[in-house]
């Protein structure tokens, strides 16, 4: 239970020292929890979440649930919202499965977590006049990955590899269509076989913010 606790202490704390992020509601940029999934415990960390969904990663509190709902302000443009769910996980149990395994903060005594199915950070009206980056996700999703490639070319390679090439697991997305949290049905985004889903290794999730966050103070203000 410390080691959770410390996974989302370390997360607000990275939110904080990354200094392009607010949100309207509550006192800290990220919701946090302890949350029991599949018979373990997991560290939650949440913002901009559908509400449906937040209540779910945290079902015994309601105003927590409620904040989860609102997205993260991006300084001075854009908005981001983010759901990673992860537990720290020991060497053995990295040599035994190491699906959806990130490394995470060795001199803070959690070198390695794993990364629960779902989990994304998107990132959208991204103000990127000289570069051109209008949206960024990152998602980690094993269902489609395990899905047959509707491409015929790319049947061996799944059965190479062991998953679709074209909708790897942990996979980055540039400049698609936003998923925009809460939207009315009608105006939801679905997923297009024609988006580039760039196969990427499962981030470490720290490094990930910071990095965006490093980006992100790197552009230019608009006057």
């Amino acid at each position: 239970m410390i080691q959770l606790e410390q996974i989302a202490a370390i997360f607000e704390e990275c939110f904080r020292d990354a200094a392009v992020f607010e949100r309207s509601v509550g006192g800290a940029v990220v919701e946090t929890d302890v949350l029991r999934k599949e018979g373990k415990k997991w560290a939650v960390v949440a913002a901009g979440v559908d509400f449906d969904e937040a209540y779910t990663f945290f079902p015994d509190h309601p105003k927590r649930a409620e904040r989860a709902g609102e997205p993260v302000r991006i300084l001075p443009s854009g908005q981001l919202s983010m759901l990673i769910v992860a537990r720290p996980i020991t060497t053995d149990e990295l040599t035994q499965d190491a699906e959806n395994v990130a490394t995470f903060a060795p001199a803070r005594g959690i070198p390695f977590v794993r990364i629960r199915d779902g989990s994304f950070l998107r990132c959208w009206d991204i103000t990127d006049p000289d570069r051109r980056v209008r949206s960024l996700r990152w998602e980690l999703d094993s269902q489609y990955a395990r899905s047959d490639p509707s491409e015929e070319w790319l049947g061996e390679w799944k059965r190479y590899v062991g998953f679709n090439p074209a909708h790897s697991a942990s996979h980055l997305h540039i400049n698609a269509p936003a998923f925009v949290p809460n939207a009315p049905i009608d105006d939801r985004i679905e997923h297009s076989l024609g988006e580039l889903r760039l196969g990427v290794g499962t981030p470490n999730p720290l490094g990930l913010v910071l990095s965006l966050a490093a980006w992100l103070r790197s552009l230019p203000i608009e006057r």
